[in-house]
């Protein structure tokens, strides 16, 4: 699965209402989700890096960017996630999130001790965020509910 397959889905579910950074934060918990339960296997295998804002996709980002900070109203002639646990888990992070504000979003995504937070470094681009750093948020954040 790629990570455009699952920003289609997200943006499906929400009748392309999400904006570009709506799409970033929620396939990062959607990941973060999907790793923790399922022992570190990820929903896609592109890797997010530390930008100002959050997590970014940058494939993600670059198909979506000309919307600015509207909608999404498509990814073009892009695929979406087949049924499944995958797709189950995106979704039900959207359900759970979906009234959120986009800086509600970014403010959970840079929850200090995160994987964000250990990878950002102001001034630097593209700090890659390790998989194995979004695994240990996750489990940090079950450990601290």
């Amino acid at each position: 699965m790629s990570a455009i397959d699952a920003a289609v889905t997200l943006a499906e579910a929400s009748g392309w209402s999400l904006t570009n950074l709506q799409l970033q934060k929620l396939l990062y918990l959607g990941q973060m989700s999907y790793m923790g339960a399922n022992e570190g296997t990820p929903i896609f295998s592109e890797d997010f890096q530390a930008w100002k804002l959050g997590p970014v996709l940058p494939t993600v980002y670059k198909a979506g960017r000309d919307y600015g900070s509207g909608p999404v109203r498509s990814l073009f002639h892009k695929g979406k996630l087949p049924p499944g646990s995958k797709r189950d888990t995106l979704l039900e992070v959207y359900d759970d999130l979906k009234g959120k504000s986009p800086w509600d979003l970014v403010a959970i995504t840079h929850w200090q001790g995160g994987a964000w937070y250990k990878n950002f470094m102001p001034g630097a681009s593209f700090t890659r965020i390790p998989k194995s750093d979004i695994l240990d948020e996750y489990r940090a954040r079950i450990a601290a509910s």
